[in-house]
């Protein structure tokens, strides 16, 4: 158990100390640095040991961004048309940009007909569904009437 911890602390400490000594160097050669001014060669020689930033953009380049006013619309058509799954999720088609004007025209045909039957049998669905949860709600509050009802007539 001794051996143990004098080995780990022999290493705790070697590991320890080049940290401390190129902090101390580094520390030696800013203070003795930063009294001395030097001239574009010497900085340009000395390596640079802060993090690489980027560069600040310039707010002054319009470049490729879209500015989208409150009210305004976006059509994204170059993407292609968007595809309702029979669960309700959307998808897009992957390889939309390598179809020919002809593949295009038929797949927005195609999807937007399916599309729309897809959504008219979601709607029922979920109107059945709403429905039901309806009728739930219900029957539950008339069977908490009929139970406080019967309490009360058990007190009298």
């Amino acid at each position: 158990m001794f051996k143990y911890k004098l080995i780990s602390g022999f290493l705790l400490f070697l590991m320890s100390t080049p940290h401390t000594q190129s902090f101390a160097a580094h520390e030696a050669s800013q203070s003795s640095s930063s009294s001395l001014p030097k001239s574009n060669d010497q900085q340009q020689q000395q390596p640079k040991e802060d993090l690489l930033q980027l560069r600040p953009s310039d707010p002054n380049k319009d470049g490729d961004v879209l500015t989208l006013k409150f009210g305004e619309t976006l059509k994204l058509d170059h993407l292609g048309p968007i595809i309702l799954n029979t669960d309700g999720t959307t998808r897009r088609i992957a390889n939309w940009d390598t179809l020919t004007e002809g593949e295009r025209e038929v797949s927005w045909r195609r999807i937007k007909k399916r599309n729309e039957e897809r959504r008219k049998v979601l709607e029922e669905q979920a109107k059945a569904q709403a429905q039901t949860q309806q009728d739930n709600n219900n029957v539950n509050k008339e069977k908490e009437s009929q139970d406080k009802n019967g309490e009360n007539d058990k007190e009298l």
